[in-house]
């Protein structure tokens, strides 16, 4: 009799378990906590051309960034991001979700902005025009450092951005 007794016991101590980290690390995939408190410190992050979504992961972590590996590549993949090289300004008071945003976001309109100049070199090409963005502060995003800025937050250093603040190369 008590060997049964300590098995069900063991087996609701097991379900608890699971339950409430199933839970915490649900919590943490969908409502992401910040590192610190605002304001927060701002970091250079670099992102290689070739990195991996998981090497990044871990120099984030290692950084001082995100808390968890693991729950930044979950979230990176449940919610489609994608990492793209380049050099970021995130602070530790963003959380994981706010830092993939800012990856992606920018990664993807550089990619239009290459596309679309591309397009515009090739028939442009032939008129002899060139269509150049202008290098003011007022009219690119960056800020008095010269450094461009984005509307999230994160910053970038090796690219211009428009009146909306996306970024171009």
């Amino acid at each position: 009799m008590s060997v049964r007794l300590l098995f069900y016991a063991l087996v609701f101590f097991l379900l608890y378990e699971g339950i409430t980290r199933g839970y915490s690390l649900g919590h943490e995939v969908f409502s992401p906590t910040a590192v610190a408190e605002a304001p927060g410190t701002d970091k250079e992050f670099t992102i290689r051309n070739g990195e991996s979504l998981s090497e990044v992961a871990e120099e984030l972590e290692k950084s001082g960034l995100i808390n968890n590996k693991l729950i930044f590549i979950i979230q990176a993949q449940f919610f489609d991001y994608e990492v793209y090289p380049g050099t970021y300004t995130l602070n530790t008071s963003m959380t994981s979700r706010d830092m993939m945003k800012a990856i992606d976001e920018s990664g993807i309109e550089r990619k239009k902005a290459a596309e679309s100049s591309a397009a515009a070199s090739t028939s442009s090409g032939s008129s002899g025009e060139s269509g150049t963005a202008g290098s003011s502060a007022e009219n690119n995003g960056s800020d008095e450092s010269g450094e461009t800025t984005g509307e999230n937050g994160a910053s970038r250093e090796d690219g211009a951005a428009d009146e909306d603040g996306a970024y171009v190369s």
